[in-house]
């Protein structure tokens, strides 16, 4: 089981001051650097994002310590059987961003709003609006989309 330790840990911290936009890439740089250092490899970039780990030798003491350093960094508690479960860069990074890691990686715009939201909001506007303007906004936006 997955949880936050007290303090967060730097990773986290710099996570948090990256343009979310960012975050991702940052988070990949940093397993796949830990992943070089715990095979003794130079070069990360030779890590394909998804390659087996297995395949590249991590034998299953090393994804404990693989497990280690990323809860060392993340200042998150990891399951034991993390690489097993996400044996690839591109699955480790998934996880940890959909299920772990407490913070936006994709931008969601602050006018963005759900469907829901959308529809009540069209549906106030609609109720203010004279008939003739509704079809004059409607006609609009069709023209609009015509182009």
């Amino acid at each position: 089981f997955e949880q936050l330790l007290p303090q967060k840990s730097t990773l986290i911290q710099q996570l948090e001051t990256t343009p979310v936009e960012k975050r991702e890439e940052l988070l990949m740089t940093h397993i796949r650097s830990e992943t070089a250092i715990v095979l003794g490899s130079k070069v990360p970039q030779r890590i394909k994002l998804r390659q087996s780990l297995f395949e590249l030798g991590i034998d299953s003491l090393m994804a404990v310590e693989l497990k280690n350093r990323l809860e060392s960094s993340l200042g998150i508690f990891l399951s034991s059987t993390l690489l097993f479960d996400y044996p690839t860069l591109e699955g480790l990074v998934n996880y940890l961003i959909e299920k772990i890691i407490p913070m936006e990686f994709s931008l969601t715009s602050a006018e963005e709003t759900s469907p829901a939201e959308s529809q009540s909001t069209f549906r106030k506007e609609a109720e203010q609006i004279s008939e003739s303007e509704a079809e004059a906004r409607l006609l609009k936006e069709l023209e609009q989309m015509n182009y």
